[in-house]
């Protein structure tokens, strides 16, 4: 049996709300100075293979452990409970007690929070309120404080319809198809989880991505090196919790030698040699034409500066884009970029390559995808300190490395008269004459036969430019690639910001529907919409009434001003300072009539006059 589960645990009440995941039944425990239904929910648990849950493994799932382990509990020691598990960083001797409940329950945790790595967790501040507002469902913060006493039957109600509407929205996760940042849905993530378990034996359920990859390779390494000198766990227990220092270097000392042929790129190829601990570098180059294209270097990536530029492919020149496939997997597999008493990891990771090459071939789904995260996530495994295979020099000298590549890439367009007008970490877009054709892609040939690597090639239409990491790009074959600010779909870990305003300026590059046209006959509410989640520090008022701390909301003609306050003796802070906006933290029955168009409007317009100049080409 599969269950959604979310608890909640008040000084005088304690509810446990279960949604069957394969049907539309529902159950609800009580706990209460009135009602005491334990024996209920140890039978129910007791038949529970899996548990859903968001951020269950560290508070949902202990609480419930240690509950049914229990002949009877009340209700003040459950919230007492409950308080330890959640202040553990601050009160670890409370919390040790119960820490032991946190794994071998009787069932399976499958926690939704953690499939997402613990980097994107903190950058992105995800939360299941925030995944209500990416799946479009009601937005409700816990309307009764958890040290409440003597709650009324209508406040205990209010709780209940709380406990449920985070329950569905865990549920709406795991099975509405909205795709993360890399198009990946939660219902396949969940499904390949129970491949990986089937086929590897991990208990991978509660997994990120990182965390499969260092496992599977942390046991193949292990098994490749095991001496039988103590047993095999102690062994792989050892290797995984080995600790790397970080060590003063110089990037020469890893780097391959790369031939540049101009004294410009020779001396930036020095410069990246001499310097340590990675490297960082802003500098403009001028273009054989007489123009300037500027370049950033650094541990985050090669990129060019383009602000507000639009190009188009002609009767006489292409836009074409020239990515290298699998940059860093390739480079890792090419050099030795790793510490040296992990060489044996480069072999392992070329074997891994070749059997999901075969596995893709034959149809095996689970190999082929758990196989990608392998690969890909390897290189982020050695730039992270807690890992068995940190390895800082040797990742900064691969990033480098892939930098320098596409550097010398730059330079023999250069020589041979060929504009490349943007650069970005494993790739460039060039405006390439067609009667170059042939020379560009023997250049290419020579790059890929030089440092073993293969360049997947295409046409754009068009690409219109914000910057180099905001615009829209159409292909000959009328594929349409976004990143950034034009993303016009909703994904789970995104922003979500009013994609109305991407959207119609989309319809407008693409399809030369007028911007007013697309906007004044929408009619998805949500892509209206925009949220704040304000710090727990500050009060939060619309309309002169206080508000929770995430707030939906879209522009209107008769809303008012959202602020935040911190003290009462502090000046209010508008939160949105362009417009007054109408809450919409409950799903509307219909469409509201009081939407300020015109903002929509007005903001799409300006990112069409950014390229107003060349746009009128298009036509």
């Amino acid at each position: 049996m599969r269950q959604v589960c979310d608890i909640e645990t008040l000084a005088e009440f304690f509810s446990c709300y279960f949604l069957d995941y394969d049907s539309d039944e529902s159950r609800v425990f009580i706990i209460n100075k009135e009602i005491n239904q334990l024996p209920q929910l140890k039978g129910f648990l007791s038949q529970v293979k899996y548990l859903i849950t968001l951020n269950g493994i560290h508070f949902d799932s202990v609480v419930l452990d240690w509950m049914i382990k229990q002949d009877s509990v009340t209700v003040e020691e459950i919230y007492h409970v409950a308080q330890c598990v959640i202040n553990q960083n601050e009160r670890w001797d409370d919390y040790k007690p119960y820490s032991k409940h946190k794994w071998n329950h009787s069932w399976v945790d499958i926690d939704l929070f953690l499939y997402w790595s613990k980097g994107l967790r903190q950058s992105k501040k995800l939360s299941l309120k925030a995944f209500a507002v990416s799946l479009d469902m009601d937005i409700q913060e816990m309307p009764i404080h958890h040290t409440t006493k003597n709650l009324t039957k209508e406040q205990e109600q209010i709780i209940l319809d709380y406990n449920l509407l985070d329950c569905k929205v865990t549920k709406a996760l795991a099975l509405k198809p909205v795709p993360d940042t890399y198009g990946v849905i939660m219902r396949d993530k969940i499904n390949l989880r129970v491949g990986i378990e089937k086929q590897y034996g991990l208990k991978a359920m509660s997994w990120d991505s990182p965390k499969i990859a260092s496992e599977l390779l942390l046991d193949a390494f292990c098994r490749k090196n095991f001496k039988y000198n103590q047993e095999f766990w102690e062994y792989k227990k050892e290797v995984r919790n080995t600790q790397f220092e970080p060590i003063n270097f110089r990037n020469g000392d890893y780097l391959p030698q790369i031939n540049f042929k101009t004294k410009f790129f020779q001396d930036i190829y020095q410069e990246v040699c001499n310097s340590k601990n990675g490297y960082s570098k802003e500098f403009v180059f001028k273009h054989f034409d007489g123009t300037h294209i500027k370049i950033t270097m650094g541990s985050g990536g090669l990129h060019s500066v383009n602000k507000n530029e639009v190009y188009f492919s002609t009767d006489e020149i292409d836009v074409e884009t020239s990515d290298v496939s699998s940059l860093y997997p390739t480079l890792l597999e090419n050099g030795r970029f790793i510490r040296p008493e992990l060489y044996d990891v480069l072999e392992i990771y070329s074997e891994k390559k070749k059997e999901r090459l075969a596995a893709k071939k034959s149809g095996d789904k689970v190999t082929n995808e758990t196989l990608k995260l392998v690969l890909n996530a390897t290189t982020g495994l050695m730039d992270s300190q807690y890992t068995w295979l940190y390895s800082p020099a040797q990742i900064m000298a691969l990033r480098l490395t892939g930098q320098l590549i596409l550097l010398r890439l730059f330079e023999e367009c250069e020589l041979a008269c060929i504009k490349v007008i943007s650069l970005n970490t494993d790739g460039v877009e060039a405006l390439l004459p067609k009667v170059d054709k042939e020379k560009y892609l023997s250049i290419i040939k020579e790059i890929e036969e030089e440092f073993n690597l293969e360049f997947e090639h295409e046409i754009y239409k068009s690409i219109h430019y914000k910057s180099v990491n905001d615009y829209i790009a159409i292909t000959k074959k009328d594929k349409i690639k976004v990143k950034g600010e034009f993303i016009y779909e909703k994904i789970l870990d995104g922003g979500n910001e009013f994609l109305i305003i991407p959207l119609a300026v989309k319809e407008f590059i693409v399809n030369q529907v007028s911007i007013e046209q697309t906007i004044r006959n929408h009619t998805n509410i949500f892509d209206f919409c925009s949220a704040k989640k304000i710090n727990r520090n500050y009060s939060i008022t619309w309309n002169g009434q206080k508000q929770q701390q995430l707030n939906r909301f879209y522009v209107s003609k008769k809303g008012a001003y959202l602020y935040k306050q911190k003290d009462i003796k502090d000046t209010k802070e508008n939160v949105f300072k362009e417009s007054a906006v109408q809450l919409l933290n409950q799903v509307p029955d219909e469409f509201p009539n009081d939407i300020d168009l015109s903002f929509y409007i007005r903001k799409a317009q300006e990112v069409i006059k950014l390229f107003e100049p060349d746009q009128l080409k298009l036509w």
